[in-house]
């Protein structure tokens, strides 16, 4: 399983056998970068709410997909504003995902533009869905935004 760069791979061990126990049981290590997941605010903000605290209607509901394919930064578009309703998740199909496992899926990989964000929030979104690892790069203003 690919990982963000510099966190640690994903560690699968065997535990149980089914020769020796009787069954197969395995432990998995795996940080919060690993495979599909959910960034919580506590992710890059002084928030200390643990995702598992969260209830469960805030990652269901209706959503929107755009089509934001081959665009380097994301920018807000005015029909977005009758697609995108309040409380909505805005799924986001860049294209990117093509790029997964090399090394440009995490080097270069297509930006929301901060208006966009803004307009989010405006919009009090769920959540975002990328087919890229992240909506932003270093300092991760638009993480810390939505």
């Amino acid at each position: 399983m690919s990982v963000y760069p510099g966190d640690s791979e994903v560690l699968l061990y065997q535990e149980k056998s089914l020769e020796k126990e009787g069954y197969n049981c395995y432990r998995m290590e795996i940080n919060t970068h690993s495979g599909t997941h959910i960034d919580s605010p506590m992710h890059l903000t002084s928030n200390n709410i643990f995702i598992g605290d969260y209830d469960l209607e805030k990652f269901c509901g209706n959503g929107v997909l755009l089509d934001v394919r081959g665009q380097e930064v994301i920018a807000w578009k005015d029909s977005y504003h009758e697609l995108i309703k309040e409380d909505s998740m805005v799924i986001f199909l860049t294209g990117h995902e093509e790029q997964y496992r090399s090394y440009e899926y995490y080097s270069a990989y297509p930006v929301i533009h901060m208006d966009f964000a803004d307009n989010l929030v405006k919009k009090n979104i769920k959540c975002i869905g990328l087919d890229s690892p992240s909506p932003d790069t270093y300092p991760f203003a638009i993480h810390k935004k939505l």
